[in-house]
């Protein structure tokens, strides 16, 4: 099976990820960049995004699903209403994902939520992170976290990040409060 690369925004240094199903902030910037890590792929190809039916059902129905990727949704319970189409796959067993990944995909991300992200962290499909490093002086509510020790990982330099996702990425930005830097991790 092809590697898994989690991208996900943590509020440092906690890693805090969430507050009740729903994400604790809200950068415009960020989410563009979301995108465009996730949907570069090399020519003729598509990558792949997985994600847990929560994650999946906190997507706004307009955006549903994510445009110019595959979506895969990992759900203990299929029913009649989780109808596979070409862009979205549902699956009850992650062990099947390498079914449905062909040489069609480039790049396979996981996008949340956390039950995925602290599971498959533990697991040896991930050999690389992207995470959006957040700052913030503001008390952000937050009750959803990583369990991810990062000690065994090498952060690696800003154009390793960029050669890695394939776009443009600042050093550095500044929203609504938030300072906020894109980290590229892999595992020694």
């Amino acid at each position: 099976m092809k590697s898994i690369t989690p991208v996900v925004a943590a509020l440092m240094p906690n890693l805090g990820i969430g507050y009740k199903g729903k994400l604790p902030w809200r950068l415009s910037k960020e989410i563009i960049n979301f995108k465009n890590i996730t949907c570069k792929a090399a020519d003729n190809k598509r990558n792949a995004v997985i994600m847990g039916r929560k994650t999946w059902e906190s997507i706004p129905k307009k955006f549903k699903p994510l445009p110019d990727r595959l979506n895969i949704v990992l759900t203990r319970t299929i029913t009649e209403e989780h109808t596979n189409t070409d862009d979205l796959i549902y699956l009850n067993d992650f062990n099947k994902i390498s079914s449905v990944i062909d040489d069609s995909i480039d790049k396979v991300f996981l996008i949340g939520g956390s039950e995925l992200y602290n599971h498959l962290f533990k697991s040896n499909v991930i050999d690389s992170i992207i995470l959006t490093e957040l700052h913030t002086e503001n008390s952000v509510e937050i009750d959803t976290f990583l369990d991810w020790d990062l000690t065994d990982w090498v952060q690696k330099s800003h154009e390793d990040l960029l050669a890695f996702a394939g776009i443009d990425l600042e050093p550095e930005y500044n929203e609504k409060g938030y300072t906020y830097k894109y980290s590229l991790y892999q595992r020694q």
